[in-house]
């Protein structure tokens, strides 16, 4: 089993897609900091911009894809192929359902 999974993002609006979905997953940066607090890092490499995702720690970590590039222990996927594999539309939907009954339950307890 992979220890890290590294994802390339060449849009802001991928990076910022991804640590939202990674945040659902209980994903954080290495300092504890929640995935979606630090969506301003994606200015530091641009298109170039790679999430290192520890599949153990469910730790964040980010560098350029020269970095990942040269190293020959870790190999780049995309964004696409990222999320076509972890995230299958029907768990999505899934997900979306779990998450409106949890809210559902939550206001019928307050009322």
């Amino acid at each position: 089993m992979l220890t890290s999974t590294i994802i390339h993002t060449k849009t802001e609006h991928q990076f910022r897609e991804l640590l939202r979905y990674l945040e659902k997953l209980v994903y954080a940066w290495s300092d504890g900091k929640s995935a979606t607090s630090q969506f301003s890092l994606f200015s530091s490499y641009g298109d170039r911009t790679c999430l290192n995702i520890g599949n153990d720690n469910k730790r964040l970590t980010y560098a350029n894809t020269n970095f990942y590039g040269s190293e020959q222990d870790y190999t780049i996927i995309s964004f696409e192929q990222y999320m076509r594999e972890h995230s299958p539309p029907e768990r999505t939907n899934l997900n979306r359902k779990l998450i409106q009954s949890i809210k559902d339950i939550k206001k019928e307890k307050s009322q």
